[in-house]
């Protein structure tokens, strides 16, 4: 099958200035991918099974004909596992097989960077709702005004607990 780097490396990168873009297409290529990964899947799951064919074949064929496979007399389990293992068949069968393997993983991997390319949507998402990328602002100023907040508010609360306590000596006087 072969799954190459190169297929999926654009898929993967965000064009952070085409966000929506991005969202709308984020669904469908998930897909593309997990269609591919189940694909793969079911030819790995092909190869599993030929090379257990390929294993039943050499092994009954060793049982039946130990001669042609250079056994002089019955051979025992061991030695017939070792000739299917060793066998050119088996061999190219198992290679296939790992290959598969390789490219499942791959796979498996890709899906896990759609996760991620998700989560990193959603944060491009919200550094542009808060304004992570708007004009610089004047921390002097805000600090002057939050300065003068707190100054203000101080006063305010003076000015009350004054007022409060002026209103206590006037119900005292009257009683």
């Amino acid at each position: 099958m072969g799954v190459t780097i190169g297929l999926f490396h654009e898929d993967i990168a965000i064009d952070s200035n085409d966000l929506e873009g991005e969202w709308l297409t984020h669904a469908s290529k998930v897909m593309l991918y997990s269609e591919l990964y189940a694909d793969c899947l079911f030819y790995r799951d092909e190869l599993k099974r030929k090379l257990e064919y390929i294993d039943a074949t050499l092994y009954l064929d060793i049982r039946s004909n130990p001669k042609k496979y250079g056994f002089d007399a019955k051979p025992s389990e061991p030695a017939i596992k070792a000739r299917v293992t060793v066998h050119p068949k088996h061999y190219k069968a198992d290679k296939k097989l790992g290959l598969a393997n390789k490219d499942l993983n791959m796979l498996i991997e890709i899906k896990r960077s759609f996760e991620h390319r998700k989560a990193s949507l959603s944060g491009v998402v919200s550094l542009r709702i808060t304004g992570f990328h708007s004009e610089p602002r004047n921390n002097i100023a805000d600090l002057r005004r939050q300065k003068d907040y707190v100054q203000d508010k101080g006063h305010k609360e003076k000015l009350n607990k004054s007022r409060r306590l002026k209103k206590r000596k006037k119900k005292k006087a009257k009683e």
